[in-house]
């Protein structure tokens, strides 16, 4: 049995969808289908499946169409799609295979497409586990020039504040006191950043993000810390 995977099924054909669903459940997959490549795509950003398997002529956009909108989706992109269709000219295999991942025409032998499945979840799979190390190559070297460049200047910001409270009468400093202990905490929140990213680095499955502008992406320190505190 294969571990619990989810897979998409597109397909216009009631009976189609049901000899595919029959013949995965078999091997531990979880099903969910639709029956346009309007509710297919609706479908995956709703579901996130580790896999879609569509037909290419449905009803309302086509099985190209919905294929080219949830590859543009970032978090479906590395879904893969396999077009199972009735459409088995060159010219039209190459149309699918440049924009879906793989391709099988109707009638169709289900221990192949089982055995397509597994291959395209397995590079899904290790596509999924590149991104990860490069991105957390990319933080690691971002942290090291951030303890470089921030970290020293904070240390010398802290022995700076330490001299000054030692030199300034009781007075003074209780006039000045609230005002350091603000630059103090302001210091050890940055350095506290700056060893998370050092630590998310070594750690990349921590790693997560969220929105900061529109299309731009920033690392989620604090959701970060709370995921490394649940294990």
């Amino acid at each position: 049995m294969e571990s619990t995977r989810k897979i998409l099924i597109v397909d216009d054909d009631p009976e189609i969808v049901m000899l595919l669903q029959i013949g995965l459940e078999r091997h531990g997959y979880e099903i969910i289908s639709a029956s346009s490549g309007d509710e297919g795509v609706e479908t995956a950003r709703e579901q996130k499946p580790d896999l879609i398997l569509m037909d290419i002529m449905m009803p309302g956009i086509n099985g190209l169409e919905a294929c080219q909108i949830i590859k543009n989706e970032h978090e479906l992109r590395f879904v893969p799609v396999i077009f199972i269709t009735a459409r088995g000219s060159m010219p039209e295999k190459i149309e699918g295979l440049s924009l879906g991942d793989d391709y099988l025409i109707k009638p169709f032998n289900i221990h192949e497409v089982i055995a397509r499945v597994r291959s395209m979840i397995r590079i899904k799979e290790l596509t999924e586990k590149l991104e990860i190390a490069t991105r957390a190559a990319a933080i690691g070297a971002a942290a090291v020039t951030v303890n470089h460049k921030i970290n020293n200047p904070l240390a010398a910001l802290k022995l700076q504040i330490g001299i000054i409270k030692q030199k300034l009468s009781p007075e003074d400093f209780a006039r000045i006191e609230p005002n350091l202990q603000s630059i103090t905490a302001a210091a050890e929140t940055i350095q506290h950043i700056t060893q998370k990213l050092s630590s998310l680095s070594e750690n990349p499955d921590f790693i997560s993000y969220k929105e900061y502008l529109d299309g731009v992406q920033m690392v989620d320190v604090d959701q970060a810390e709370l995921d490394s505190g649940k294990r």
